[in-house]
C-alpha cells in the first residue's frame, strides 16, 4: 500500500527519466486503486484545481468534503439494490421451503393414513381368523361328541 501512496511521485520520477514502461505501472496501479476508491475522481479533481490555481490547503479540505457524500450515494444505491435482491432471494426461498414442507407434511400424512388403513385390514383378518378358528374348534369338538354317541348308542344296542 505504501507503494501506492507514493506512486504519483514515483510516477513524476519516471517521467523526468523518460522511462514510459514504468511510469505506465504507477499508472496502472493508480487506476486499480481509484477504481476501487469510490468518489475518488471527484475528489482528486478538486484537488487538482485549488493546487492549480493558488495552492490553498484550507481550500483543499472544504473541497475534499463533499466528495464523501457523493460516495456514501452511490454506495448506499448499490447497497439498496444488493439489499433488494437479497430480500427477493429471502423471499423466494421462504416460499420454497414452505411449499416443501407442505409437500412433506402432505405426504406423512398419506403415509399414516396408508399405515392406519394397513392396521385395520390386519386387525380384520386377525379377527376373521380366530373366528375360522373357533368356529373350526367348535366343528371339532361337535364331531367328538357325535362320534361319541355314537360309540355309546352302539353299545346300548
Amino acid at each position: 500500500m505504501g507503494e501506492i501512496l507514493r506512486s504519483p511521485l514515483l510516477m513524476a520520477l519516471s517521467h523526468q527519466k523518460k522511462i514510459p514502461s514504468k511510469a505506465q505501472l504507477h499508472l496502472d496501479k493508480a487506476w486499480m486503486v481509484s477504481h476501487l476508491t469510490p468518489g475518488l475522481e471527484s475528489s482528486q479533481d478538486a484537488l487538482d484545481k485549488v493546487y492549480k490555481s493558488n495552492g490553498n490547503t484550507r481550500v483543499a479540505q472544504k473541497a475534499k468534503a463533499p466528495a464523501k457524500p457523493v460516495a456514501k450515494a452511490s454506495t448506499s444505491a448499490a447497497d439498496k439494490a444488493k439489499q433488494a435482491k437479497q430480500l427477493a432471494a429471502a423471499k423466494i426461498a421462504k416460499k420454497k421451503s414452505e411449499k416443501q414442507a407442505a409437500e412433506r407434511r402432505r405426504l406423512a400424512e398419506e403415509k399414516e393414513r396408508r399405515l392406519a388403513q394397513l392396521r385395520k385390514e390386519e386387525a380384520t383378518k386377525a379377527q376373521a381368523a380366530q373366528k375360522l378358528a373357533s368356529l373350526k374348534a367348535k366343528r371339532l369338538q361337535a364331531a367328538q361328541e357325535l362320534a361319541a354317541v355314537e360309540v355309546t348308542s352302539k353299545i346300548d344296542c
